[in-house]
């Protein structure tokens, strides 16, 4: 086992990784709210239209807010970092 200590953060790369993870939650998260919307098997009801609207609005607006707060994230853990020191983890 080796420990190992985390002292900078890149806030580009984090917010990458962030952004993408928050696209995976806004899809699922879409693809459940348009599966909970009424529709009807004629014609659509407005409220599934907006279901389905849910399924490409909310991954491109959580991976927003990922790449905003990775970023943030990253540039706030630096800076506390610096006086307190990094975060360690174990690695093998």
């Amino acid at each position: 086992m080796r420990f190992m200590k985390i002292t900078k953060i890149k806030p580009k790369s984090l917010a990458k990784v962030m952004g993408a993870v928050y696209v995976v939650i806004g899809l699922v998260l879409g693809i459940f709210f348009a599966a909970g919307a009424p529709f009807s098997s004629d014609v659509p009801s407005p409220a599934w239209m907006y279901g389905m609207g849910a399924v490409i609005i909310l991954p491109i607006v959580y991976g927003i807010m990922g790449l905003i707060l990775g970023w943030f994230v990253a540039v706030v853990y630096n800076t506390v970092s610096k006086k307190f020191g990094g975060v360690e983890i174990e690695t093998e």
